[in-house]
């Protein structure tokens, strides 16, 4: 589908993004125009990037240059000559940074109203014409906060309000495909509408592959009784081709719905359920794993019989792919707080939160690195003890849902977070304990010493 280029892994970004202070970035390898580029941003909850600082253009210069090549920006003046705005409205002016090459912009031919990022020249802008896709590739950027509401980085495809993946490595009969997409917490595809199935057609023109959707008689009653293996029951929206259904093999496993790589519309034509297609999952937007709960676009794993001291806890969110609870708001904070009474009412006292000064002593910063811009300590709080690891701790009996800090290596409840739509993986069977020697953080399976002197 589209490709985009590699860069270092950053576990609130996901995937190919790159993390800097609170955004996420993605650079396309693929070349675009600057209206299709943004349109492909939008595909990924995001827009072509915002560059307001000196160091922020460094860090984009330095990443950049290894790939090579010019970049569109965010940044244009289509709605008046010479008045250039980001794609958010801001204005360079109005963030006070300006960089421009020498000479530009200068709206050569009167036709450049799109900006560009030049990592071979300092990073610095040059205005080009909006409809140029030559040698220009794109980056995108989106909040860290962004709630992902499909699992983007592993194929899933965002419509309307369902994700959609295309399994077009593996073929499998009908019954062997809606099990493994039961296994992925989707169902095999239901059409309900003409405009989901142009954006199935779309897609069928990226994979050219036929693929079996979730219409069948295989459970029904009788011959050509056709369902949805979802269980929605709309029919509605029916794409037969001509002379279809063949409900022939009702009495031999059954009649299920295919589309054809030679059909033009997605015209849908029976099969033998027992034979092999790739086929297409869906699902709904913004889901969690079984065991997860829901709250605001993210999912929370509460671990209250599986008590850990808080480098082993951050081990054990890590290896699922998500982080210890990151608390940004006082809404979320709410939220948690609801949570400690389920809590009290098992005899847990306390739980820890992923905030602490495991890094530098004194500094308090979240597990997963982002800023700390909100806080509810207690007075007093937070504690740095001297030569010791300070810890994020909720005391359960406290209605108020105020913040201490405790000792990082006593047995606690905890909780894990991810996006919603994110996949989390499982806990190896043999998984053990981590932990690390004070001062030493612990990532994965192993202790990293962070040195700050030059």
């Amino acid at each position: 589908m589209y490709q985009f280029i590699s860069s270092a892994f950053a576990q609130d970004c996901g995937g190919n993004w790159q993390k800097y202070k609170d955004f996420c970035y993605l650079a396309s390898s693929k070349t675009k125009t600057w209206h299709d580029a943004r349109k492909e941003c939008a595909k990924e909850q995001a827009d072509l990037m915002i560059v307001t600082d000196a160091d922020q253009t460094e860090w984009l210069r330095q990443w950049l240059t290894t790939f090579g090549g010019q970049y569109w920006m965010g940044l244009h003046d289509i709605s008046g000559e010479g008045n250039f705005e980001w794609v958010d409205g801001s204005t360079p002016t109005s963030n006070g940074f300006i960089n421009w090459y020498p000479g530009e912009p200068n709206d050569s031919g009167g036709s450049e109203d799109c900006a560009e990022f030049w990592p071979s020249h300092n990073g610095q802008w040059n205005d080009d014409t909006c409809t140029k896709a030559n040698d220009m590739r794109y980056v995108c950027q989106r909040s860290i906060d962004t709630t992902i509401l499909c699992d983007h980085d592993n194929g899933w495809i965002t419509f309307a309000d369902k994700c959609y993946y295309f399994k077009d490595s593996w073929l499998k009969s009908w019954a062997s495909a809606e099990t493994w997409c039961a296994g992925q917490g989707a169902n095999l595809v239901s059409v309900n509408t003409k405009e989901e199935q142009i954006f199935l057609n779309d897609l069928q023109i990226i994979f050219q592959q036929k693929y079996w959707i979730g219409f069948s008689d295989k459970y029904a009653p009788a011959a050509g009784q056709y369902e949805w293996s979802d269980g929605s029951s709309s029919t509605d929206f029916v794409n037969w081709a001509a002379g279809q259904p063949d409900n022939s093999n009702y009495n031999n496993g059954g009649n299920c719905a295919r589309v054809l790589n030679t059909a033009t519309n997605g015209e849908w034509s029976t099969e033998k359920c027992g034979n092999t297609n790739y086929f297409v999952c869906e699902r709904d937007q913004g889901t969690c794993p079984v065991g997860w709960r829901i709250h605001q676009g993210q999912c929370y794993q509460l671990n209250a019989n599986n008590r850990k001291t808080w480098t082993d806890a951050k081990h054990y969110c890590d290896v699922q792919g998500a982080y210890m609870v990151t608390i940004v708001s006082d809404a979320e904070n709410q939220w948690v707080t609801s949570l400690l009474p389920e809590l009290a009412g098992v005899g847990i006292t306390d739980l820890y939160i992923g905030i602490s000064d495991v890094v530098t002593d004194g500094k308090f910063q979240w597990s997963q690195g982002s800023s700390v811009s909100y806080t509810n300590w207690n007075p007093n709080m937070p504690k740095d003890t001297a030569g010791q690891d300070d810890c994020g701790n909720m005391y359960t009996g406290d209605a108020s849902g105020r913040w201490d800090t405790v000792g990082c290596y006593q047995l606690q409840a905890f909780i894990c977070e991810i996006q919603a739509g994110r996949p989390v993986s499982p806990v190896p069977p043999d998984f053990g304990s981590g932990r690390c020697e004070t001062r030493w953080d612990l990532f994965g399976d192993y202790c990293y010493y962070i040195s700050l002197n030059h």
